[in-house]
């Protein structure tokens, strides 16, 4: 087709031109909804093709993967999701706060249900009392709790750490999980706070600290606050964890593979 046989098509009087021209004003609010929604997708720039669809992971992956900050619209699904966040603490408040046994500080999201529907893991603050607290998630459910309790009175975490001593696989693995849990906690950072920890020279209180805070990225250390963390996503220590949960008998845990 030659561009005149193009612009004639395109014409007021021509078929397609009439019809572009009658319906300009439809064409371009199909458009600006259809835009309009992809910005508004609590996803997104996440919910692309070819990106995880797990919010938290492709959060954190996004952000090793590019190297860089969140776009624009990226913070603008951003605050619809801190709008969730706060029905989600409003409505559970009472109830962690019961099983804290204390008002919860920072208290910036449930990050994960248990079987019954009920919070199991929260978001905390990254800033709590205007200081720097790099545990990101909180594990609250009770039999849970008391469960990793008896794993840990039972000396698993030695076990298990004598085992990554000698287990190089397993060893990256937990660096991997150290540095997408870093990105995810700082992909959560507000401006505001941002701000307030480079104003103290203190963000490397978060940026050099993994889960649970630890600073050492081949130690356990608490196996709560590993399976806080993989409630919301996997990570080497949690799969452990749900091991042990399931069969407690003495036992070798790690291959050459893990």
């Amino acid at each position: 087709m030659t561009a005149n046989s193009l612009n004639s098509l395109l014409e007021p009087t021509a078929p397609l031109g009439c019809f572009i021209g009658r319906y300009r004003a439809l064409i371009g609010l199909a458009i600006s909804t259809v835009a309009g929604a992809a910005l508004a997708h609590p996803d997104f720039p996440f919910n692309l093709p070819g990106r995880n669809t797990c919010r938290h992971l492709s959060r954190a992956r996004y952000a090793l993967d590019c190297g860089e900050s969140m776009n624009f619209y990226a913070r603008v699904a951003r605050m619809i999701e801190v709008q969730k966040s706060s029905e989600r603490v409003a409505r559970w408040r009472d109830f962690v706060a019961e099983r804290l046994g204390r008002e919860p500080r920072g208290f910036r999201d449930v990050a994960a249900f248990n079987g019954q529907g009920l919070p199991a893991s929260i978001r905390v603050s990254s800033i709590v009392d205007g200081k720097p607290f790099p545990t990101l998630y909180w594990l609250i459910d009770a039999e849970l709790s008391l469960n990793i309790d008896r794993l840990e009175a039972a000396g698993w975490i030695a076990r298990i750490q004598s085992e990554i001593a000698t287990n190089a696989a397993f060893r990256q693995r937990m660096q991997q999980d150290h540095a997408a849990h870093i990105a995810l906690r700082d992909s959560y950072l507000l401006d505001e706070e941002r701000k307030l920890l480079a104003s103290t020279n203190r963000l490397s209180a978060l940026s050099k600290r993994g889960i649970g805070g630890i600073s050492e990225p081949d130690r356990i250390r608490c196996f709560h606050t590993w399976y806080a963390a993989h409630m919301v996503v996997p990570n080497a220590v949690g799969e452990i964890v749900d091991q042990l949960l399931a069969d407690a008998t003495p036992r070798a845990l790690l291959t050459d593979s893990a």
